[in-house]
């Protein structure tokens, strides 16, 4: 075979394709291509399904209009949030201050929301287009 090639098969029931070239080989098994699908599709579901009813999105803590619509406030301190759950109204935006000397995010359980890291003082604001009780790490 070349530099660049191809070679598909199966050993032990099990069908692979090795590809060899450019920047060395890889090899993908069936476990590892149902993983990658399974993956893909389940990510694509929960975008479709929850899409258009999104319960909460991340926004600017910089641009928020304080007078019209309730804010809360949390914080990250010593690797803990507190509080550790919020329960809020239609409309409510919770601003999440980062006290600790490290980089943290904040994560919804259920509602498949994630802010990207901030470091220490840096703010993640999320409003809450749905009221209810809503767990984070």
């Amino acid at each position: 075979m070349g530099a660049d090639s191809t070679k598909s098969g199966s050993a032990r029931g099990l069908a692979f394709v090795r590809v060899r070239g450019g920047w060395g080989g890889v090899a993908i098994g069936v476990t590892g291509v149902c993983f990658i699908l399974g993956f893909s599709m389940a990510t694509l579901l929960a975008r479709a399904t929850h899409g258009a009813e999104q319960a909460a999105e991340l926004v600017s803590a910089r641009a928020l209009d304080v007078d019209s619509n309730p804010v809360a406030h949390a914080s990250i301190r010593r690797f803990e949030f507190a509080p550790d759950r919020i329960d809020v109204s239609t409309g409510t935006t919770v601003i999440w201050t980062n006290r600790d000397g490290v980089d943290h995010d904040v994560t919804f359980r259920q509602h498949h929301l994630a802010s990207p890291l901030v470091g220490k003082g840096g703010e993640i604001a999320v409003l809450f287009r749905k009221p209810g009780k809503y767990r984070y790490y």
